[in-house]
């Protein structure tokens, strides 16, 4: 199949793999110069520059899973910056390991594979639980999901079952992509 025949945001996604994996790159390799020498915080202030480029251009080409695990990764590094974690060890192990994670799946949605927020929530809740937030559920994700795309369901009346059910079977199909 050529580029041509791709849907639009996965031949976006295919344009920019590139920049996304040399910024998930730099952003490894300035948190580890940090652990090493420790001192300048302008690392890991460049670091975060990296993580906003990565969560933006995510969010340009729509693939709004790997936003928002950028988004946590950033948080991250924010209370790192900012000495809000208790154990900066685990938060900088977790986002380490997120990196690379992160750029394995850029790599498969590249190949194909289904932008989902679920498929991070492993790497997401490691961020989490290093910052000392609370887990977030699949459902969380999945709801985290919808708002990013933009899809929201109608307000219904309170007790107008038929039409909130009527409304299911309409966005079932969505839901289920």
């Amino acid at each position: 199949m050529n580029d041509s025949m791709l849907p639009s945001n996965l031949n976006s996604l295919h344009w920019v793999r590139g920049e996304l994996e040399q910024s998930l790159s730099r952003v490894r390799s300035l948190i580890e110069q940090y652990l090493e020498s420790g001192a300048d915080p302008l690392t890991l202030q460049q670091a975060n520059a990296e993580l906003q480029t990565v969560r933006g251009t995510a969010r340009m080409v729509q693939r709004f899973g790997a936003a928002i695990a950028a988004e946590e990764m950033r948080q991250t590094l924010q209370d790192l910056l900012h000495q809000r974690v208790k154990d900066a060890e685990a938060a900088y192990s977790a986002l380490l390991g997120a990196t690379v994670q992160l750029a394995d799946y850029i790599g498969a949605m590249v190949e194909g594979m289904v932008d989902s927020a679920l498929i991070l929530q492993p790497v997401i809740n490691e961020l989490r639980l290093a910052r000392g937030q609370t887990l977030l559920s699949e459902s969380d994700l999945f709801v985290a999901q919808m708002r990013a795309i933009g899809f929201s369901l109608p307000a219904g009346e309170a007790g107008d079952t038929a039409r909130s059910q009527e409304e299911a079977r309409k966005s079932l199909p969505v839901f289920q992509v």
